[in-house]
């Protein structure tokens, strides 16, 4: 991730740089720069779904199952495959509760964390039993 972001910083920014984040953050810098923002979002959400697909089952099937980790990574980027939309949705959801979480200063996560691993455990559950 982070050699990505240098690469993207090299290839959009040139020499110019944006400077820290506030800067970054000011409508002027994000007009100036938005195809190095875009640019950034997007190989972001690549990777971010790519990590959810390969760990979505993987971790929870590694603690399950005696498996060894190849299997465990190619069976949860199966089942993301093989259930795409409701994966995403599931990631999506993931996310939204953590921003939440993030957004309470970290006092709802007392609540969100353990609702959110019960809840991926029953759906290891169902998409192993699925697939």
């Amino acid at each position: 991730w982070e050699r990505l972001s240098a690469i993207l910083v090299g290839l959009f920014l040139n020499s110019s740089g944006i400077g820290n984040l506030a800067d970054l953050l000011t409508l002027q810098t994000l007009q100036q720069h938005a195809d190095f923002v875009l640019a950034y979002l997007a190989f972001g959400a690549v990777l971010a779904l790519l990590m959810f697909s390969l760990s979505v089952v993987s971790l929870p099937m590694l603690m399950h199952r005696k498996v060894d980790f190849a299997t465990a990574l190619v069976t949860s980027f199966m089942a993301t495959r093989l259930n795409f939309l409701p994966m995403l949705l599931w990631g999506v959801l993931i996310a939204g509760l953590i921003a939440v979480g993030m957004a309470s200063y970290f006092i709802a996560m007392v609540v969100i964390f353990p609702w959110l691993g019960h809840a991926s455990w029953h759906a290891y559950r169902d998409l192993i039993e699925a697939t």
